[in-house]
């Protein structure tokens, strides 16, 4: 195998130093020579740069923006300084899997790929806002990649049948290849969006004809107390989601409003590529009605009021019938459908993913544990975890404990 691409892992960071130095062991014990790292600091004010310079590997960069920007303004700084290869956006509380780099680079040179992106593996953190999800960990049990239509998937997320944009060729916790990215810039500008990750999943879906999908994950989303997105859709502390609202620089579109419905935020990125390439997003159909049916679908005890009120002023906005908006939600047929969906993932021969309810409970505290502990899992009886490995997987751990 060959291991002359290119690759680079950029990791955008505020003040989050105790979950970027578990991220960073994840990205530095990947053993692939050709690999440049970049943390890109949004002016932290903490001791981030210590972390990262605690460190001594010569393949991690470390820049500083030099003042507080929005959250895209520092993807499109750490973007700026890759002029090769292919290109990975990595949360500050997520990681990378053991061997992930030279997988990927297996199916590149297999596939002859642009862009790859994979299943979901996820970790909850233990300062989780929702103490009944924290220390969980999931993930994607399959092993085989598919090569997947582009346009296909673009209008299998714009059903809203997705709940966000998982599925596409992003760079969030995906590798695309940098020719491509500069493909979709306009002025120099590759994110045209408040919210990045997403955005730069129907874009590079709209520059490429096909992509590679990976069922087995390379990368783990995690989800800690100072998350954008656990704050924004958490009762609880609000102070990271309001820094991220009033930091940001780029409009919500016009068409929509903000709430805390992940199908309204992906669609907003939508439109705003669609404002920006028309000729490149024209045979594409987008229909709000069904947005706003597919949005009440999402309301919990916490959400249920905002989104509520969102739909109504989105519906009267754009001259829609609210009432009908309503009636499509309560469709008997679309809820059989959510209903036999979530049954499926109950029956171990159809299930997509396993989990670990409480990973504290085998002694995984953060990121880099979760990563290890996954890894044996896809080793030990396709992944379904059994009672008596717990005290094994225990003593394993301690291994990679900070001395």
């Amino acid at each position: 195998m060959s291991e002359s691409i290119k690759y680079t892992v950029i990791i955008p960071t505020r003040e989050r130093a105790e979950t970027l130095y578990f991220t960073l062991r994840t990205v530095v014990e990947q053993e692939y020579p050709n690999l440049t790292i970049i943390v890109s600091d949004n002016f932290s004010q903490d001791n981030t740069q210590k972390v990262v310079a605690s460190f001594p590997d010569s393949r991690i960069q470390y820049i500083n923006t030099g003042k507080r920007v929005s959250m895209s303004e520092n993807f499109e700084f750490g973007l700026s300084r890759v002029s090769e290869g292919f290109v990975l956006f990595l949360g500050d509380d997520d990681g990378l899997l053991p061997g992930a780099i030279r997988r990927v680079n297996t199916i590149v040179e297999k596939t002859g790929v642009r862009a790859i992106t994979s299943g979901i593996a996820q970790y909850v953190w233990p300062n989780y806002p929702d103490e009944n999800v924290r220390n969980k960990m999931s993930w994607s049990i399959r092993e085989d990649v598919e090569i997947r239509r582009s346009s296909e998937w673009i209008r299998n997320v714009l059903s809203f049948k997705p709940l966000y944009t998982f599925d596409l060729p992003g760079l969030y916790c995906g590798f695309v290849r940098i020719d491509t990215i500069n493909s979709m810039k306009k002025n120099g500008v590759f994110f045209r969006s408040q919210t990045p990750d997403a955005y730069s999943a129907f874009a590079c879906a709209v520059a490429l004809d096909i992509y590679a999908f990976s069922h087995r994950p390379f990368a783990i989303h995690g989800a800690s107390g100072r998350s954008n997105g656990a704050s924004y859709f958490h009762k609880q502390d609000k102070s990271e989601s309001n820094k991220f609202f009033a930091e940001n620089t780029i409009p919500f579109h016009p068409m929509l409003k903000v709430c805390p419905s992940f199908r309204v935020i992906a669609s907003e990125t939508f439109l705003q590529l669609r404002d920006a390439f028309p000729e490149k997003t024209s045979s594409y159909k987008f229909d709000l009605s069904a947005l706003l049916s597919a949005a009440l679908c999402e309301r919990n005890e916490y959400s249920r009021t905002t989104i509520d009120q969102a739909v109504m002023e989105m519906a009267t906005q754009n001259k829609l019938d609210v009432n009908n908006i309503y009636r499509q939600e309560k469709r008997i047929v679309p809820r059989i459908q959510r209903y036999l969906l979530e049954l499926s993932k109950l029956f171990p021969l159809h299930a997509a993913y396993s989990s670990i309810p409480d990973s504290s409970s085998i002694g995984v505290s953060n990121v880099y544990e979760a990563a290890k502990v996954m890894v044996v899992f896809w080793g030990i009886n396709d992944g379904v975890i059994l009672t008596r490995y717990r005290s094994y997987l225990k003593r394993f751990l301690s291994l990679f404990k900070k001395s």
